[in-house]
């Protein structure tokens, strides 16, 4: 009986996120209910189909995993990675012929896929997905299914998703949510979008019940390119973080209790005076701090390496981890993951060049926190 009650919990979970048809929610649940194992893997495909066609802010997994099976963690570990222009195949119908040459490299690809396996996450926020077919391409082929991906839908017209990906075996659900239309006058004198690439964020609820447990808001801040009257972007940026300040703030008003991240790529170091609006919040910074900071492989705290001259190199901490004061007793360490070498288990020299760099997946290294849910639990 209480495995009926969580799958009508999740059909009206879909009904709410997707506004479903009563009569397409029906067919989801009249598919769940069927035991025969021909038709279990034919609902899988029917469900997906139907959700997929609503035009959703919302992805979902083709894989129903039987809710007996599901787990619910004390320990978890959350997960940032910019990816570096993540294509997988040719996407015609959102791609120029002139972009072709933009997918990535199959050893690279590959390369990402074996990172998100050997670090484990639990869930994994990723910037600069290119296209949502991308997403399911790379989910499928690379990770075998094996991760549930989130897309807020609110790219823009630059194809450089934050999307999130939770491993298909948790009892959560998520409400996945974009912050991309508010605007601004730019220094061009042009009216557009605050946020070059959406601050998407996701609300992770109990799969059972339905609460809140915590949210975690993907950031991928503009980059430190040249603008019309704007050099390096730092007024771009500034204002980019003074309006995820507004919006994290917002979300606190409402949900004081909620636990939350904010992770990803701010395109400067913490210090610089475009993030001072950052500042307003009361933040923990597990990457800076001694007693969560690992630093395992004896870098320091650095992810990402710049080669302006093609020979000259600066690394800089551009991607980090902030947490609300709810999970100040509830983290356990918070590191920059490096690049190995998966058939030795070394870890690879950082580089000191382009050509160095360019052997790497990404030009950014990835972090994670590994944190309690529960703070009772705690040894």
């Amino acid at each position: 009986m209480r495995g009926l009650k969580v799958l009508v919990h999740r059909i009206q979970m879909c009904e709410m996120l997707t506004r479903l048809s009563f009569r397409r929610s029906l067919i989801c649940l009249l598919l769940l209910l069927v035991q025969h194992s021909f038709i279990h893997q034919a609902q899988a495909l029917v469900c997906a189909e139907l959700l997929s066609n609503q035009n959703s802010n919302y992805k979902f997994s083709a894989k129903i995993v039987s809710p007996q099976n599901l787990i619910r963690p004390e320990q978890i570990r959350v997960m940032s990675y910019n990816v570096q222009n993540l294509y997988v195949g040719k996407d015609e119908q959102l791609m120029s012929p002139e972009d072709y040459n933009r997918v990535k490299d199959e050893t690279h690809t590959q390369e990402i896929a074996d990172i998100i396996k050997d670090a484990e996450p639990d869930f994994l926020i990723l910037q600069e997905v290119q296209t949502p077919r991308t997403l399911d391409r790379f989910v499928e082929q690379y990770l075998n299914n094996s991760y549930v991906p989130y897309l807020t839908g609110g790219g823009g017209n630059r194809l450089m998703n934050t999307v999130l990906l939770v491993k298909d075996n948790l009892n959560f659900t998520v409400q996945a949510r974009a912050t991309d239309q508010h605007q601004w006058y730019a220094p061009s004198g042009e009216l557009e979008p605050v946020f070059s690439r959406e601050l998407g964020y996701f609300i992770i609820k109990d799969g059972e019940t339905g609460d809140p447990v915590f949210a975690l808001f993907g950031v991928h801040l503009k980059s430190a390119h040249d603008r019309k009257n704007d050099p390096d972007s730092t007024q771009k940026r500034f204002h980019e973080a003074k309006m995820m300040s507004t919006v994290v703030k917002r979300f606190t008003k409402r949900n004081p209790e909620i636990p939350f991240l904010i992770l990803g790529d701010f395109n400067a170091e913490l210090e610089a005076e475009e993030l001072s609006p950052i500042k307003d919040l009361e933040l923990l910074t597990p990457l800076r701090d001694e007693k969560t900071f690992k630093d395992e492989a004896g870098f320091g705290r650095f992810t990402h390496s710049f080669h302006p001259d093609g020979n000259g190199v600066r690394y800089l901490e551009l991607d980090y981890i902030l947490s609300s004061l709810h999970f100040e007793n509830q983290i356990l360490s918070a590191d920059v993951y490096r690049y190995k070498d998966f058939k030795t288990g070394l870890i690879r020299p950082i580089p000191e060049t382009y050509e160095q760099r360019s052997k790497n997946p990404s030009d950014h290294f990835p972090i994670f926190i590994d944190l309690l849910l529960d703070p009772e639990s705690k040894p």
